[in-house]
């Protein structure tokens, strides 16, 4: 790799409220092409124990790299340029490792790791590697438009990135604190996106989310890619502020493909999609335990393809999806709902994992007219009725399609218990009507034998 110009840091602690430049700033801005490297996370160590400090990378300095070191307190790093790296790099915006910093009333902080673009801005060649995001204040990972509009950010990596226990449950004292672990485009535009073997673990709402689009907030996304990730336990520090709950491990729109990734233990959704551009969405051996709801396909969840999804000890849910031309096979293991595992046809957007407000454009959802139809295998250990293990929402009784589900015994996968032996019987003589049998454990039962009538 050419290094244009190279700074070191050594081990240490660096006391970042000391002021990196002569005028006492505490905002360091690398120039263009400049590498920062320290001598890895817990060895070099940046600390801003009284006031927020950043490494801020200006539009004008593209090419930037930083590298192996960490973060404490109120510190943090914002780009807004392209072509930027950062690998090992740690941040957690604590001091104790047990209590959140209320960087908010200090001078905000939208994300550990942020990139800012303005309206109109395409900011490309974003990489992120083994860098891990612990006790944000707000989100761990996030790409955002300055003010209004959108920026347009392209050829992103995560690639082996840790977002954990992320969203302090203090950003606007709480109602409008909606911090997620990978808040992967908020507002403004994703146009190639590799997420590998990342995880989410414990944030305070979504693991993993692409925020939508809507009218005065616009995003398309495009070729998002997630491979072998983790989401676990997010959303259930939350509570119920503010409305708006996500709480979902994977929270995603449209054109992405997820292959081999879990979800576990999620307060809602283990999976959900929007799905706003059809055909879009393709799950890949992927699997959820424990979650509320296994997978959720909501209203535009046009020809969403799910092949060999797994869903172990949903709590509510294993499946609840509206959608044309699905092409789904869903294995069911140890359901723990109270009803019925898979609900199909127009609900009011997840009983309701988005902002309860929005149930008031019900009727607009419903007049979209997208009831289920599609392919539907459903796995299940025994062969059971359809009537047992699928439900149609009201509305959509006379419009959802069930010639197209149908039920396959999932095969044990594992080695089948050993068969006992059969028990060992010894046979005694007959005598006067009787005969003794002597059984494995030793024990002697005698029996009269009675004639059958001819």
């Amino acid at each position: 790799m050419k290094v244009d110009r190279l700074i070191t840091i050594l081990a240490g602690t660096i006391n970042g409220n000391g002021g990196f430049a002569p005028d006492g700033s505490r905002y360091l801005r690398p120039a263009a092409g400049v590498t920062i490297s320290g001598a890895g996370p817990g060895q070099t160590t940046i600390e801003a124990a009284g006031s927020p400090c950043r490494i801020e990378i200006p539009e004008t300095s593209p090419g930037v790299t930083l590298a192996g070191f960490s973060g404490v307190g109120y510190f943090g790093i914002q780009n807004y340029a392209s072509r930027f790296t950062c690998e090992d790099v740690e941040i957690a915006h604590t001091l104790d490792g047990q209590t959140y910093l209320p960087f908010g009333r200090a001078g905000g902080c939208t994300a550990a790791f942020m990139n800012w673009g303005r309206d109109g801005q395409v900011l490309s060649d974003l990489v992120y590697r083994r860098c891990t995001a612990r006790m944000a204040y707000h989100h761990g990972f996030s790409c955002n438009t300055t003010g209004a509009g959108a920026a347009t950010f392209q050829r992103v990596l995560f690639e082996e990135c840790q977002a954990i226990s992320c969203g302090s449950g203090q950003e606007g004292d709480g109602v409008r604190d909606w911090s997620c672990g990978f808040d992967l485009i908020d507002t403004g535009h994703l146009l190639g996106l590799t997420v590998r073997k990342c995880r989410a673990i414990d944030s305070w709402q979504s693991g993993f989310h692409t925020d939508g689009s809507w009218e005065g907030h616009e995003q398309r996304t495009a070729e998002l890619l997630f491979e072998d990730c983790e989401s676990e336990g997010n959303g259930q520090r939350s509570g119920t502020t503010p409305a708006e709950l996500y709480q979902c491990g994977y929270y995603l729109q449209d054109h992405v493909i997820l292959n081999r990734c879990t979800a576990k233990n999620n307060r809602k959704a283990g999976y959900l999609f929007k799905n706003e551009r059809p055909k879009s969405v393709v799950l890949d051996s992927c699997r959820d335990d424990g979650s509320a709801y296994g997978l959720v396909i909501e209203y535009g969840g046009v020809g969403i393809i799910a092949r060999g999804f797994v869903s172990t000890g949903a709590t509510r849910r294993v499946l609840q999806a509206t959608a044309i031309d699905a092409d789904l096979e869903i294995g069911i293991v140890r359901f723990a709902g109270d009803g019925r595992p898979v609900l199909l046809g127009i609900t009011e957007r997840l009983d309701f994992v988005d902002a309860p407000a929005h149930a008031a454009a019900l009727a607009q959802y419903r007049a979209i007219g997208r009831p289920f139809s599609g392919s539907l295998i459903l796995e299940v250990p025994a062969s059971v009725p359809i009537s047992d293990l699928v439900e149609v929402h009201p509305p959509s009784v006379r419009s959802v399609d069930l010639s197209g589900v149908t039920i396959r015994v999932r095969e044990d996968s594992g080695p089948r218990p050993p068969v006992p032996p059969a028990p060992v019987v010894t046979a005694g003589p007959v005598s006067g009507g009787t005969v003794s049998l002597t059984m494995a454990d030793g024990e002697v039962e005698v029996y009269e034998l009675v004639r059958k009538p001819a």
